[in-house]
């Protein structure tokens, strides 16, 4: 009796204990003057989330309680906002004191135990981590991986073929494709393993990639259970390992396959592969215990100089299985949602399409690293992408590791401090009054200088930012890059608009992404201009009617009236109506290496045609009519300044000078045209440049044949494809030794 008297005061008072520290830690936002929803005693909010999922849930608070509001998951205090100049503290400028991220249920102790990897390490291990890992993606390491990639895409566009010819529609769900090819990508680029999940979609790294992402809701209790008591979590994380080890879990799998991999890749002493692993690897402690990976850094003077440099076995384990799902799940879905965007948005699709053709035009099948550094519209869809979608804010958190300021708010140690990126990302305050609008040119450097820093954070912010940020974009431009040379994309009929969302490890499109994919080219692949093949003869107004037809339908979805002729005699008269005049027929090809192995076509000018070129061979300049999206007439002047890739005497369209009005720069979206350029040629009145390589859109005529006499003698190949697409080539005869001044005395006589 006296025993259990005993006992019963001793539950007594830990449960009174209990009751007063949780009834305590419910109540510091009301003391910190913060307000939010009112929580439950046990479960705090985390009811709340059981039909509306996080991301929304924090929007409609923020509706309700304004930018900066507080919530409790179980006992734990989570303050969430939307004012950048909080998220700048917590993320940047007070990084000493928020360096930890958010501690899950069921994760492995981010101090104590071995294979803890960066994401979920802190404080110095976190550095010693980080820094070496850091090394594997800098730029001249990610240089070295465009090979790969372009080898894996090259496999995607087959695959995207197949699919769009094998379905009705030519309908192609892209979350899935993307995600095999993202998943064949890391393997080879970072973890040393040739993969073809693309041709093999059963294969089983694949498949138990998809059930690492399914497995985080089989025990919802054991999360739940996780959340209400914190301080029983390694009772939970070893109640995880059991049970999800009986079920031959799939993220226990991939470790284990990992590890063999990791054994594979250190028996090749001969082999130095410029990946992830190797960097890893390299970097390897001799003890396989961070133990007495501590212990030795503590004999030196410099501790953290020795951290920098080691890691454990299963510390390189872990790794390689971070990086493996984190970029499985993030870069496919961006890819998905970036051409839901561009099947939405098709004057952004056109856009961004002749900017990828300017610089990489379709024969060019390696795209090479400085190209994408000129594919700047590019950039600004992918980050308007990004803006909209900002798929890993659930994650997007810091843990106050000691009491400290931060604006006029005492934050204490163990509150997480949570960036509501959804709604930071759609204020009108730095988005303007349409943040709901897919508009790239949000990005433009001009309005970039005038946003807070902070404004745009899906890579999170501050030292612990994404480490794969210049891997991962590498792998959007690539894939958009090559992916919208060969196809359009529209909604299909099993497109869901507006496109439902919900949340797993990342915020995924619930139903996919059900485009329409069309390969671009097939009106010329109806006329018989196939690659490799040889035809001679075409009459050349047939060939370009044929071209704008195909310009028509499949290159810009716009109608393009006739060209235009001139019956005088003039001496400005357009090359191109003298050509079209006399019915002449030109050689045309495809511009690419396998063409170039091929015999070209013949030649059948007349002899006046022939002189027409040899004339127009040492042309410096020529000014186009063309009409801008909304119709009303251009004027753009197109002069050559590269000369490095006229092989074959081959002359393309390089680069086009608009000389037009600002509010017509804005609506075709032509880059400025640098201002050394203008004082290069003052004579000219332009005010922006296509690219290298630009197509010219909707082109009605070439009017004026210009000699420009201020070009220098490195400039005088000149472009002769004014109604061509870039992808088609004229083969002219051989460039004349005219000077210019013989030809404009010539001209002048004429």
């Amino acid at each position: 009796m006296f025993l259990t008297l005993i006992l019963f005061t001793f539950s007594t008072g830990l449960m009174y204990l209990f009751y007063r520290s949780r009834k305590d830690r419910m109540t510091i936002f009301q003391k910190m003057g913060i307000p939010g929803p009112e929580p439950n005693f046990l479960f705090g909010n985390l009811l709340e989330f059981q039909k509306v999922p996080l991301y929304k849930k924090h929007q409609e608070w923020k509706q309700k309680y304004g930018t900066t509001y507080g919530y409790y998951e179980g006992p734990t205090p989570v303050l969430v906002t939307s004012d950048v100049n909080i998220l700048e503290e917590v993320f940047v400028k007070q990084f000493n004191n928020f360096h930890a991220r958010k501690l899950w249920p069921v994760q492995v102790d981010p101090d104590k135990d071995e294979d803890v990897h960066m994401f979920f390490a802190r404080g110095r291990r976190w550095k010693r981590l980080r820094g070496v890992v850091n090394p594997a993606f800098s730029a001249a390491k990610i240089r070295k991986m465009t090979p790969t990639v372009n080898e894996c895409i090259n496999h995607l566009l087959d695959v995207m073929r197949d699919t769009a010819n094998k379905t009705s529609h030519k309908t192609v769900e892209l979350l899935d494709i993307f995600r095999r090819l993202t998943l064949d990508t890391i393997l080879r680029c970072e973890v040393g393993i040739d993969q073809n999940s693309l041709k093999n979609p059963d294969d089983p790294i694949l498949n138990h990639c998809k059930g690492v992402i399914n497995d985080t809701v089989k025990t919802p209790w054991l999360f739940l259970l996780g959340f209400l008591f914190p301080s029983l979590h390694c009772v939970w994380i070893t109640l995880y390992k059991f049970l999800h080890n009986i079920k031959c879990n799939s993220a226990f799998w991939l470790e284990d396959r990992m590890r063999e991999v990791v054994s594979m890749r250190r028996t090749l002493t001969n082999e130095h592969r410029n990946d992830l692993m190797q960097q890893m690897l390299d970097a390897q402690f001799a003890s396989d215990s961070v133990k007495d990976l501590e212990n030795e850094a503590s004999k030196i003077s410099n501790p953290y100089k020795k951290f920098l440099k080691s890691m454990t076995n299963e510390e390189i384990v872990s790794h390689a299985l971070l990086f493996l799902l984190a970029g499985y799940e993030t870069t496919s879905t961006t890819l998905a949602y970036l051409f839901f965007e561009l099947s939405q948005n098709p004057h952004v699709q056109q856009r961004l399409r002749l900017e990828i053709m300017a610089v990489l035009p379709r024969g060019y099948h390696t795209i090479e690293y400085d190209d994408l550094k000129q594919l700047t519209y590019l950039d600004y869809v992918i980050w308007e992408t990004l803006r909209k979608y900002p798929l890993a804010s659930t994650v997007t958190a810091r843990q106050c590791m000691r009491d400290c300021t931060v604006g006029n708010m005492q934050i204490p140690m163990g509150m997480l401090v949570h960036a509501n990126l959804w709604d930071v990302h759609y204020d009108p305050t730095h988005w303007g009054e349409d943040p709901q609008a897919f508009n790239p040119l949000r990005f433009m450097p001009e309005q970039r200088r005038k946003r807070h820093a902070t404004a745009w954070m899906p890579f999170g912010g501050g030292p612990r930012a994404c480490a794969g940020i210049r891997f991962a974009l590498l792998q959007l431009k690539m894939v958009v890059s090559k992916v919208l040379r060969d196809f359009d994309f529209y909604p299909s009929d099993k497109l869901i608009v507006p496109l439902p969302l919900k949340q797993g490890a990342t915020i995924l499109p619930a139903e996919g992404v059900h485009l329409s994919a069309r390969r671009r080219g097939s009106a010329l692949s109806e006329a018989g201009l196939r690659r490799g093949s040889v035809m001679t003869g075409i009459p050349l107004a047939d060939w370009i009617g044929m071209r704008r037809k195909s310009l028509q339908e499949e290159d810009f979805g716009c109608e393009i009236s006739p060209l235009e002729h001139s019956d005088n005699n003039s001496r400005k008269s357009s090359l191109t109506e003298n050509l079209l005049k006399r019915n002449d027929t030109v050689t045309i090809r495809r511009n690419s290496k396998e063409s170039r192995r091929n015999s070209l076509l013949e030649n059948q000018l007349t002899s006046e045609a022939k002189s027409h070129m040899r004339r127009a061979s040492v042309i410096k300049g020529i000014e186009l009519l063309t009409k801008d999206s909304v119709g009303r007439g251009l004027k753009l002047t197109a002069i050559n300044f590269d000369t490095k890739n006229y092989k074959h005497n081959l002359f393309n369209l390089r680069d086009v000078y608009f000389n037009g009005q600002p509010d017509i720069d804005n609506t075709m979206g032509i880059p400025t045209m640098p201002e050394e350029l203008l004082g290069e040629m003052p004579h000219l009145k332009s005010k922006s440049v296509l690219r290298r390589g630009s197509a010219v859109p909707d082109l009605e005529s070439v009017n004026e044949i210009e000699l420009i006499e201020s070009c220098k003698p490195r400039e005088k190949n000149f472009i002769l494809e004014n109604t061509m697409d870039v992808f088609d080539e004229i083969d002219v005869m051989k460039k004349s030794n005219l000077t210019a001044e013989r030809l404009h005395k010539r001209r002048g006589s004429g």
